[in-house]
């Protein structure tokens, strides 16, 4: 039997190494998912590598090679600096503002000057020595700020054979495509130096991917990366994602760097990485979008449509596309203010006055800017229009909707009735009555940013295993 698809190649070899017998456990999905579509093909069970996630006595399958750990300030940033400065980004930002505020009081035009610069290189991204070097707090695309960025972009990087080799998914020793990803969990945020991943032209579907991850956090969190797959689609039908799993879950400390890497399985699989922290509400979560080179019939090379398009939209992203709605965009207003002269007193009603531009004051930006779930006085205003007040507590406090999404900094900010309530060991949100499967959800957004942004809602079905919940460091392990 042949095929003109990619199905055909997996014949000939691997069948019993990714299917047998004695895999059959409490679940058809373990160990390892079953592909439904091979599985119809073919006519025979097909699990996808890099699926099953823990063994019998609980560790942790998809993990290469162990987990390392070390203080943060005994170590070095994403961009080489030892690092002397373990704070949040926001809380530096806090205290310049703090700063800025004593200098502008004491008439201190070399203080003002002083902070100012120190608030500009937090939100710019350009510190040295600190846990978040090259973290800029203004979302924005600043090209390639690392070695291994794509030069332009907005946070790409190239996946690269480094001579690694492992089974793919056909069972033979395949190329083992990796990447280095930097993440940064601090506050209520994640943020990441990768967006896109690319994989080149001449990387095989059967292929394989790992990622290196170096992850720099400032609190108490949990890593848990989940490998979101899409059906092989063999004759170019659907191509949307089918099944996701948190391919490990791993404790993070404050004041720590930890390195990992992670096998998210084959290539021809994988629609991409979210990367999720759950012990703040909304959780953390940054994605990581894989984008396919492929050679045209001139025999050119070039990206496929979709992450072409994406690619395209976020390379345009700088600091004008903005919204002014944006905390941080108020502080950079007030730097360039003051780096261009204003004075002392101009100074303090800015940070001090609502009514002065930028709108509120600087301890509204930071409550802001430091939890994710309260909003700007811009999207209250439209709120308050509609006689919504979610700062008020209630199940009532958000009138018809079950949750209010605000677009500002090219982040996102939400607050939801789904997580008032949370259990007092895990700190996980517990969820109530109607969120079940079937039940429906009113959201609203606002888009306070100067860019059209995309909603993607994913829509997660019934859970097909649940192996991770046996992993020492999940809360149910």
């Amino acid at each position: 039997m042949t095929f003109s698809s990619p199905l055909a190649r997996l014949l000939p070899l691997g069948l019993w190494a990714l299917c047998c017998p004695s895999a059959i456990a409490q679940s058809p999905n373990d160990p390892g998912l079953l592909d439904a579509v091979i599985q119809h093909y073919l006519g025979q069970p097909w699990r996808l590598p890099s699926s099953h996630q823990v063994t019998i006595d609980s560790e942790q399958i998809n993990i290469v090679g162990k987990v390392k750990k070390k203080r943060a300030d005994q170590d070095r940033s994403a961009t080489g600096q030892p690092i002397t400065n373990t704070n949040d980004p926001s809380r530096d930002l806090r205290d310049g503002l703090n700063s800025l505020e004593n200098a502008a009081a004491n008439n201190d035009a070399v203080g003002m000057h002083a902070a100012a610069l120190e608030l500009e290189s937090i939100l710019l991204g350009t510190t040295q020595g600190r846990i978040y070097d090259g973290f800029a707090m203004l979302n924005f695309n600043r090209g390639a700020w690392l070695p291994d960025q794509v030069p332009g972009e907005y946070k790409a990087k190239r996946l690269e054979d480094r001579g690694r080799r492992r089974p793919g998914l056909d069972g033979r020793n395949r190329i083992v495509w990796e990447a280095d990803v930097h993440l940064l969990y601090y506050d209520e945020d994640v943020d990441s130096d990768t967006f896109f991943l690319i994989a080149p032209a001449n990387a095989d579907f059967r292929d394989t991917v790992q990622l290196n991850y170096t992850i720099y956090s400032t609190g108490t969190e949990s890593f848990s990366p989940a490998t979101l797959l899409r059906d092989l689609a063999p004759f170019g039908e659907g191509l949307l994602p089918s099944k996701g799993f948190d391919a490990a879950w791993v404790p993070l400390g404050g004041n720590e760097t930890t390195r990992i890497s992670i096998d998210h399985g084959s290539l021809g699989n994988l629609r991409g990485i979210q990367l999720w922290g759950w012990y703040a509400q909304p959780d953390r979560s940054a994605f990581v979008e894989l984008v396919r080179e492929e050679i045209n019939p001139q025999g050119i090379t070039q990206l496929e449509v979709r992450g072409q398009t994406m690619m395209e939209a976020l390379r345009e992203l700088n600091l004008d596309s903005i919204g002014s709605a944006s905390p941080e965009k108020k502080i950079l207003e007030v730097v360039n203010q003051v780096l261009a002269g204003a004075t002392s007193n101009q100074v303090l009603d800015m940070l001090q006055l609502p009514s002065v531009a930028p709108l509120g004051t600087a301890d509204d930006w930071f409550k802001v800017l430091a939890n994710k779930d309260l909003f700007p006085i811009e999207a209250l205003q439209l709120l308050a229009a509609e006689g919504i007040d979610p700062e008020q507590p209630g199940p009532l406090r958000l009138g018809p909707y079950d949750a209010i999404l605000v677009y500002v900094n090219h982040e996102i900010y939400m607050t939801s009735l789904d997580t008032e309530g949370h259990d007092a060991v895990t700190g996980l949100p517990i969820p109530l009555t109607g969120d079940d499967q079937g039940a429906s959800w009113m959201l609203k957004v606002f888009n306070l940013d100067n860019t059209t942004h995309f909603l993607q809602s994913r829509d997660y079905g019934p859970a097909l295993h649940d192996d991770i919940a046996t992993c020492r460091f999940a809360p149910a392990g």
